[in-house]
């Protein structure tokens, strides 16, 4: 009995002190890394945007599409006068690796004026080429419905990422899930003049 007990108890006093160190260190960091993430989603903004001189406070909207329901945050990007600019939608879909994060700026008419990876955990040297430049320009300038091709990209069509296609359908989805939260927000709900 006391080659089961000892081991067991000693492995959960382990367990214990693990536990409480993993909360007191993230007791003491969560708002720190907060702070980062929040300071890099703003920088970020201010790269997708980069006329704006404010970009207000996050709006949480739940979307309806075909598939069922999505949750969505924005901010609405405004000049240096106060005007109407665009939208930054953070949105996400699931890849090969995982969720992908994805914020998409567009302007007043739903059309995408650039698009960066938030959060991306996919395949090195496949997946991970989404975040690439070139992958990410394709949907400049792009409107809802937004789909994948192998071949030369046309029309509403971006090139998916060689060895990569769920990782470059999840990246469409998720900003095809912003073109579609920019066309559904109402402004007249959101602070807008």
């Amino acid at each position: 009995m006391k080659k089961v007990v000892i081991p067991a108890i000693a492995l959960t006093a382990i367990c214990l002190v693990c536990v409480v160190a993993l909360a007191i260190t993230n007791s003491f960091t969560r708002q720190r890394i907060e702070d980062i993430n929040n300071s890099h989603q703003e920088s970020v903004m201010y790269q997708l945007i980069p006329s704006a001189s404010d970009f207000g406070e996050r709006e949480n909207r739940t979307i309806k599409e075909d598939s069922g329901t999505f949750d969505v945050s924005f901010y609405i990007a405004r000049g240096s006068k106060g005007e109407l600019l665009g939208y930054v939608f953070l949105t996400s879909a699931t890849g090969y690796g995982g969720e992908i994060s994805v914020m998409t700026a567009t302007d007043m008419k739903a059309k995408v004026l650039g698009v960066e990876l938030l959060a991306l955990s996919e395949t090195p040297g496949l997946g991970m080429k989404a975040q690439n430049s070139d992958f990410l320009e394709q949907f400049v300038n792009k409107v809802t419905g937004i789909a994948i091709t192998k071949e030369a990209p046309r029309d509403n069509k971006i090139q998916a990422i060689t060895g990569a296609t769920i990782t470059s359908k999840a990246v469409t989805q998720a900003v095809n899930r912003a073109l579609l939260a920019a066309k559904t927000v109402d402004l007249s709900k959101t602070g807008a003049n």
